[in-house]
């Protein structure tokens, strides 16, 4: 028998590459347990990482790697080299840039596959690397040694702990360490969730400031009183296309403590630990708003392609070409997938250039107003369904033959009645057009006929229908009177949860 995840493997297997997510999917579904066994396999192979390789010799060191294809090998050749020159050459270094923008941290993926090899839980995990029995939280010094134990390098261990240390406080806690873990580990389930995460990041920043308005021009708080359950971020995430299931993943996967309840700050930290890549976000629009493409922004900036950037040059390099970053350093490690402490322009290249946009063009005022029309007319679709059939009903009945005492006092026919009513008032008046449109009561020549004397035939539809109609429209208006100054209250997320914090207090203390 085949699981139903060997089977998406198999398919994903032999999906045609035509990006670089794409690759990234292909060494998943492969089994390849962190990207940087890439590197390891090719420099395994006598590649030299550095080097500048022609299409064809790109093709041969990806074969390494179960990609075959010629047509692939252009494809992935073509997203990693400087679009802006087609005699280009790609390195194995821009390659891996480029796979680090398409994917979680490198050297977080790394840990977590060594801490999955050595230990075979989270709480073992924990033990491991944690302070022991004595605290809740371990200082960075004690987890930096910790990490040069398991294997890590010294450089790569102090990156790692800056990593994890999202709020600067210089201790690390269980839930900051299991969940990054978690978050970090290759799923291939996972992996169009994160590409759909990564195009509308700032759309998700964006919603949740709209619904918490306290937050406006301040960060995301972590302010404990401001939990909120995996239901309410579907609820909230749903505007943007994100399945509750999908957000379940997320939620679960940043929640390492099992507390079933977030802060809007510790779950934007399992956001960004989950695609590191809309740190530089900013950097590619800004690039892109002036020039055509990511490599015309360094093309003329005076600095060989080839040179090792460290962290102060690169931040200098920003300030040169008036580039604003809110934190260069954070850019600067996400863009050193291998940890060396240096990166080239080249590799900057390779990675802004992955950086997955988003699918969805902004829409014109038109197309608003259009999808809004759709919406109203599909929300009162059942009622308009209610009152056609009612119009029908009333209509049948009323041009059925009256009931027997009315046809015994009648001596005309049918017909004579029909023709008698057209005679009462003139066709161009707009009482005619109203009466066989509509079926109001209206005052008009047409009561004086017999038939519109005759109490059965007006009281057809006032005993049941209008008075219906009447008292449930009246209800609904007193009700709406009755609410008026709530309704006319706007009331945000955060008034929401204070008042039902206050209202379970109350409900506490009297049980």
């Amino acid at each position: 028998s085949v699981t139903l995840a060997e089977f998406q493997a198999a398919l994903e297997g032999v999906a045609e590459i035509q990006g670089i997510d794409g690759l990234r999917k292909r060494l998943v579904s492969f089994g390849y347990t962190k990207t940087l066994q890439v590197l390891e396999i090719l420099e395994a192979s006598g590649v030299d990482p550095s080097k500048l390789l022609s299409l064809e010799e790109f093709g041969a060191a990806l074969c390494r790697i179960h990609v075959v294809e010629p047509n692939e090998h252009q494809a992935i050749f073509d997203n990693v080299r400087d679009r802006g020159d087609f005699t280009s050459k790609a390195s194995v270094n821009d390659l891996m840039a480029a796979l680090g923008s398409v994917g979680p941290w490198m050297l977080l993926e790394d840990l977590a596959d060594r801490c999955h090899q050595k230990w075979d839980s989270a709480d073992a995990t924990w033990a491991g690397l944690g302070p022991g029995a004595k605290g809740d939280s371990i200082t960075l010094q004690a987890f930096e040694k910790k990490l040069e134990k398991l294997g890590l390098k010294h450089m790569a261990a102090q990156k790692a702990s800056r990593i994890l240390d999202v709020d600067a406080g210089g201790e690390l806690s269980r839930s900051e360490l299991l969940s990054a873990l978690a978050l970090s580990r290759p799923t291939l389930h996972m992996e169009d969730f994160r590409r759909k995460v990564q195009q509308r990041y700032r759309s998700i920043e964006a919603i949740f400031r709209e619904s918490f308005e306290h937050m406006e021009n301040e960060e995301l708080n972590n302010d404990d009183d401001m939990r909120l359950s995996c239901d309410e971020f579907a609820e909230i995430l749903e505007a943007l296309d994100f399945s509750r299931r999908e957000t379940s993943y997320l939620f679960w996967l940043a929640d390492a403590n099992g507390t079933k309840r977030l802060t809007l700050y510790e779950f934007f930290r399992g956001v960004k630990l989950f695609v590191p890549s809309c740190m530089v976000e900013a950097l590619r629009l800004q690039g892109l708003a002036r020039h055509a493409r990511i490599s015309d922004l360094f093309r003329h900036c005076g600095i060989s392609w080839e040179k090792r950037l460290g962290p102060k040059a690169f931040a200098q390099l920003l300030q040169k070409l008036d580039i604003k970053c809110e934190d260069p350093h954070n850019a600067f490690d996400f863009l050193d997938v291998r940890s060396c402490g240096s990166i080239s322009l080249r590799e900057v290249v390779a990675t802004l250039q992955n950086v997955m946009p988003g699918t969805k063009e902004r829409s014109t005022l038109w197309e608003c107003d259009r999808r809004a029309e759709k919406d109203v007319k599909n929300y009162l679709a059942p009622l308009h369904k209610t009152v056609t059939a009612l119009k029908t009903t009333m209509k049948q009945d009323i041009e059925e033959d009256t009931p027997s005492p009315l046809a015994r006092t009648s001596v005309c026919s049918r017909t004579e009645r029909r023709n008698s009513d057209r005679a009462v008032f003139n066709k161009t008046d707009l009482g005619f057009y109203l009466a066989q449109e509509t079926f109001q009561r209206i005052s008009s020549d047409a009561e004086a006929t017999p038939m519109f004397r005759h109490p059965k035939a007006t009281d057809y539809c006032g005993e049941k229908t209008v008075e219906g109609l009447c008292g449930y429209l009246k209800s609904s208006s007193s009700t709406m009177e009755l609410h008026g100054k709530l309704l006319s209250h706007h009331y945000s997320r955060t008034d929401w949860h204070q008042r039902h914090n206050q209202i379970k207090a109350v409900l506490a203390r009297k049980i």
